[in-house]
């Protein structure tokens, strides 16, 4: 899915890293991340006493934001994958500043309303 030039999810299973972006350079502005960095993280929590058998199971980490509505057939839901399938037990997703990851925010939620509108 591509909202505003931006290809979600934005961290995948072909992912060569667990940080987004790549770059040192916020991906809503552009500007370099100097003067600190807004994040979102999450992943998975590992129970040390259970961590061989979990590590058996291959975990994915995975970010989804959505609405689910009433409707049975889900026509009155919406979702944006973050991340999906990630084979990692931790990620970040980074902006230059609280500003632009609230503007990553609204981007997303005018998705979710669009894809709502259309249903």
């Amino acid at each position: 899915m591509m909202i505003d030039g931006k290809t979600f999810p934005l961290l995948n299973t072909k992912s060569s890293t667990e940080v987004y972006p790549t770059t040192s350079s916020c991906p809503i502005c552009g500007d370099d991340f100097s003067e600190g960095v807004a994040y979102l993280s999450g992943g998975i929590v590992v129970d040390h006493v259970h961590s061989q058998t979990l590590a058996k199971l291959n975990p994915e980490a995975f970010l989804y934001i959505g609405y689910h509505g009433k409707q049975s057939d889900m026509s009155d839901s919406a979702n944006v994958s973050l991340v999906e399938d990630l084979k990692s037990e931790q990620f970040t997703i980074q902006t230059c500043s609280l500003k632009c990851l609230r503007k990553l925010f609204d981007t997303i939620w005018h998705n979710l309303e669009a894809q709502l509108e259309n249903e």
